[in-house]
């Protein structure tokens, strides 16, 4: 029974983290690329898979609404991915341990691919 309970103990989640991203640029394809004001948020709550790795359930909002995804961290890296291949869209963050933001969205219905620059931050 302690077993049980020192393992349950370890699966609970963290406390919810919003990661909060702003980007400057925007490329679309061979168009170029354009200054921009686009924001997004990310909220997760992590769950430690490894040692050096948790992963989590993330939902991303921003002006065009809500997706659902997952969200990874590794070595410092974070990593969200989602796609609604349904629709046709497929979205990929990465963020540096820095902070430094890329995150690239696959329109292949268009077809178009967008890539965004920029920063994000854990809120606090």
């Amino acid at each position: 029974m302690h077993h049980i309970l020192l393992f349950c103990a370890v699966a609970q989640p963290a406390a919810a983290t919003t990661l909060t991203c702003a980007f400057e640029t925007e490329c679309i394809d061979a168009d170029g690329c354009n200054a921009t004001d686009y924001e997004a948020q990310y909220d997760y709550e992590f769950k430690q898979i490894s040692p050096d790795g948790s992963v989590s359930r993330a939902t991303r909002d921003d002006i065009n609404g809500t997706t659902s995804g997952l969200m990874a961290e590794r070595d410092a890296y974070l990593r969200f991915v989602a796609g609604a291949f349904y629709e046709g869209m497929e979205e990929t963050l990465t963020v540096t341990p820095d902070g430094d933001a890329r995150l690239m969205v696959l329109l292949p219905e268009v077809p178009m691919q967008l890539t965004y620059v920029g920063t994000c931050e854990v809120d606090e």
